[in-house]
């Protein structure tokens, strides 16, 4: 193999693995948002109830699992 050829191949390898590596990335921020704005909207409906303060605190706090849990299974599922 020449030494064209085989910078040819090392770039195209290196770009394969950013390609992989970005397609990962972006299925961890997909589905932490979507994780965000179930438990946002869970911690809405529970909180609601009592007023719209409470509504409020506990939908961040139901954003902030939702966030969590949605990172976490893209990383479960990526491998």
């Amino acid at each position: 193999m020449t030494d064209v050829a085989r910078a040819g191949a090392d770039r195209l390898d290196r770009w394969a693995a950013f390609d992989r590596l970005s397609c990962a990335d972006d299925m961890t921020k997909l589905l932490g948002f979507i994780g965000a704005t179930i438990g946002g909207y869970a911690g809405w409906a529970l909180g609601a109830l009592a007023g719209p303060f409470a509504g409020f605190i506990v939908s961040m706090i139901g954003t902030g699992f939702g966030m969590y849990w949605g990172r976490r299974l893209a990383q479960n599922l990526g491998g």
